[in-house]
């Protein structure tokens, strides 16, 4: 379906840049309609920091610094390449379900666990967000929080209020409005994903930090990782982690079902003829199809086939996951160009019946 709407933009908008055109009486899509000349050069900043304001906070706050740990040959930072695939929304979203199942599952959470779910290791090859690596990293701490859950007064908990109302206006808005068309709310849709962050939040800290140790530090333990994962947390299959995995499931499933409908509603609603949706606006529709459509997939995957035990998407470093990432930026550049282009001082200017 995604790949109708964008076929039907190249074809019907991007032909008309030259000039305006009123719609075509059998087109649904508005041809292409530059505007932005009508906004004051001293509006374009505050359009793009309401622009960006969601999508900074959303990564800022759902993506903390990698903890390098093996040894001296590994004590590199990770490539750009390596890093760039924590910044896609379903790595965010991967990660607070995971978070909020592994503190569910606990058995006896401490700060050594609340440390180690939070942190993202790199081995010099490999990223590792397993229970494993949360047994192994207990004995190298070199910060840990003063409790099992974060403080009122940090960081983290003030970018889960901020997340919290970025979102509640977000969905205010989309209820109230049924979408959000312009330069300043392109991203606003990340902030109702943001909201996914408050079944973590209160374990959600990135003060953690560890000096370096390597796989051989292990052999400190006696009792094998595997059976001391067990000891400390309760099944995955386990009551708590089958209704926790439904509701990690049935969530990322809604967010896909709304995508869809807001995405294919002109398909099935009653048409008049002349009236068309904008091209940054099915753009928008787009970009957000295909991102909680991709998520919900990927998460369902796994977690059906039972790799859903660490705080990493398991396919994170996969060349597919990283296309797919790529396929993400190039989609919120478009649709930012097109927003860019089409947008009047924070609004589109109706003439010509676009919806």
């Amino acid at each position: 379906m995604s790949l109708y709407y964008l076929a039907a933009l190249l074809f019907q908008a991007v032909p008309s840049l030259s000039e305006p055109l009123p719609p075509h009486p059998t087109s649904r899509i508005c041809p292409f309609n530059h505007q932005s000349p009508s906004v004051p050069a001293s509006q374009w900043l505050n359009l793009l920091t309401a622009c960006l304001a969601p999508l900074i906070v959303h990564i800022a706050a759902g993506v903390p610094s990698p903890t390098i740990i093996g040894g001296k040959e590994s004590l590199e930072k990770p490539p750009w390449s390596e890093r760039l695939s924590h910044f896609n929304p379903s790595s965010i979203l991967w990660r607070y379900h995971a978070i909020a199942d592994r503190r569910l599952r606990s058995k006896s959470w401490s700060r050594e666990d609340l440390a180690a779910t939070n942190a993202l290791f790199w081995d010099g090859e490999h990223w590792d967000g397993s229970e494993v690596i949360m047994i192994r990293s207990r004995n190298f701490p070199s910060k840990l929080l003063n409790s099992t859950h974060v403080d009122f007064l940090s960081g983290s908990t003030l970018a889960t209020i901020t997340m919290t109302i970025q979102g509640a206006y977000s969905v205010f808005i989309v209820v109230t409005n049924g979408s959000m068309s312009d330069l300043a709310d392109f991203f606003a849709p990340l902030a109702v994903i943001g909201l996914f962050r408050l079944q973590s939040a209160f374990w959600l800290s990135d003060e953690g930090a560890y000096l370096p140790f390597s796989n051989c530090d292990g052999s400190i333990m006696t009792t094998p990782f595997e059976a001391r994962v067990s000891e400390e947390l309760y099944s995955a299959w386990g009551r708590r982690g089958v209704i926790f995995r439904s509701w990690w499931i049935c969530s990322m499933a809604g967010l896909a079902g709304y995508a869809l409908y807001s995405c294919t509603d002109i398909l099935f609603t009653t048409w008049v003829p002349g009236d068309c949706i904008y091209a940054s606006n099915l753009l928008e529709r787009v970009f957000y199809t295909v991102l909680t459509v991709s998520a919900f997939t990927i998460h369902s995957f796994y977690v059906l086939r039972g790799q859903s035990r660490t705080t990493l998407v398991p396919c994170i470093q996969a060349m597919r996951y990283k296309i797919y990432t790529y396929l993400m930026m190039l989609l919120a550049l478009l649709g930012i160009t097109f927003s860019a282009v089409e947008t009047g001082l924070g609004w589109f200017h109706l003439d010509h019946n676009g919806v």
